[in-house]
């Protein structure tokens, strides 16, 4: 067989192989995280990943982080079953509207002293609903970040 002829049969083969790394590039380029610290004091930081932020209409979707500097329950947040392991922080998927500011929790992720998960709990359009004009909640600060930006679509 010529050299030609095999260069023809691997071709295909070669092509495939570029396109699924080529893939797995840019798929995983779309994945980098860029968390930024929103606020923080002596029990809890609040952070959000800038990188996450969808939507450039008044809706923003993203992602959230609320790490705490002391252990709690999760009895207290009102987040599925009752654990016994302390949660040290919490990952929130959350949509915002940013005109009336009601907020939704769709996925909420808690998390051990090892970032482990406890429990992960996917609310999707059946998530708590939130006025942030009336609370001081820490979500707040992640919301208005989110809406003073525009996000991917």
């Amino acid at each position: 067989m010529s050299l030609s002829k095999t260069l023809l049969k691997l071709l295909p083969a070669t092509a495939i192989v570029i396109l699924i790394v080529t893939g797995a590039i840019f798929s995983s380029a779309d994945a980098v995280q860029r968390w930024v610290r929103l606020i923080s004091d002596s029990d809890t930081a609040i952070y959000i990943d800038a990188a996450s932020i969808q939507g450039r209409t008044r809706s923003r979707f993203y992602w959230q982080q609320v790490v705490f500097n002391r252990p709690q329950s999760l009895q207290l947040y009102s987040f599925g079953p009752a654990s016994r392991v302390p949660v040290y922080g919490f990952m929130i998927y959350s949509s915002v509207d940013c005109r009336t500011k009601i907020t939704r929790f769709r996925r909420v992720i808690a998390l051990d002293r090892n970032n482990r998960i406890i429990v992960e709990i996917n609310q999707d359009n059946y998530g708590r609903l939130e006025n942030l004009n009336r609370t001081r909640s820490s979500a707040r600060h992640a919301a208005n970040y989110a809406c003073a930006r525009q996000g991917r679509r």
